[in-house]
């Protein structure tokens, strides 16, 4: 069975959405049975965080390929070294944005 490695950044302001809405499978579930790596830049040894949903930042902010990021750089290890040395995803909670999103979404409408 191949290998599935795969990330989310919790400061990813749209994937959730997907996730919530779309009726697909949530590849961070267990039960998908991906590997997991990080993309928060918790660490500044580990990279840059990943700050936009885009594959490459715009206007300042960091996709997941963007060159130094934690994300890229666990992408790398993945597809070139057999896994080995990726950093493990941790849950940094939903950013302020995601939040008010949340919140907005969950109030009664008229």
């Amino acid at each position: 069975m191949p290998t599935k490695d795969v990330n989310d950044n919790p400061r990813d302001q749209y994937a959730w959405l997907g996730r919530l809405g779309s009726g697909r499978d949530d590849p961070m579930d267990s039960s998908f049975a991906a590997t997991t790596f990080g993309t928060n830049g918790g660490d500044p040894s580990e990279g840059r965080q990943t700050t936009m949903h885009d594959p490459i930042g715009y206007g300042g902010g960091s996709g997941y390929f963007d060159y130094g990021t934690e994300a890229l750089n666990n992408v790398a290890r993945a597809t070139m070294n057999g896994g080995a040395g990726m950093t493990p995803a941790d849950d940094a909670g939903m950013s302020d944005h995601d939040k008010t999103l949340f919140d907005n979404m969950m109030e009664p409408s008229l």
